[in-house]
């Protein structure tokens, strides 16, 4: 009887014991890390313009790339663009202009539609929009002040 008393003893104090050890209080801290989607859009947007748009366009967007002159139509300035527009930076035509949608008389008809070559590259559409929009905010970064 002794035996059985000293293990049931044993086996109850392990038991005891073992909350203590397994339970030993762990705390998780998950912090949010911001993301600057505003911030990363930029960055795609000038890496976009550098890699796309300034062999035509130029490093500063003066239509003055590379390509310029072995093309039928001179590129646009686009560091004026809001000063031809009264102040206001174009967004909507602009992002037509790039993803081939505007069609008025004065559309460079030599720049590609870029939506459709991003498609084309990726398959994936709303990213190619996206790329659109990014190259966008990027040109209103560069704009010349309005006097």
């Amino acid at each position: 009887m002794k035996k059985n008393t000293l293990s049931i003893i044993l086996v109850a104090g392990s038991l005891l014991l073992l909350p203590q050890i397994s339970t030993a209080e762990q705390t998780v801290v998950i912090e949010k890390v911001p993301l600057d989607l505003d911030h990363l859009g930029m960055r795609e947007g000038s890496e976009l313009y550098q890699g796309h748009c300034a062999v035509c366009h130029g490093a500063k967007a003066r239509g003055d790339g590379p390509a310029a002159p072995a093309l039928e139509l001179v590129p646009s300035d686009l560091t004026h663009l809001s000063a031809q527009n009264g102040g206001e930076f174009p967004s909507l035509a602009v992002m037509h202009t790039i993803s081939g949608r505007y069609q008025e008389a004065d559309y460079h008809a030599e720049m590609p539609a870029w939506e459709k070559v991003f498609v084309a590259a990726t398959g994936d559409p709303l990213g190619a929009r996206l790329r659109v929009r990014n190259l966008t905010r990027y040109l209103e970064t560069v704009q010349e002040p309005v006097d």
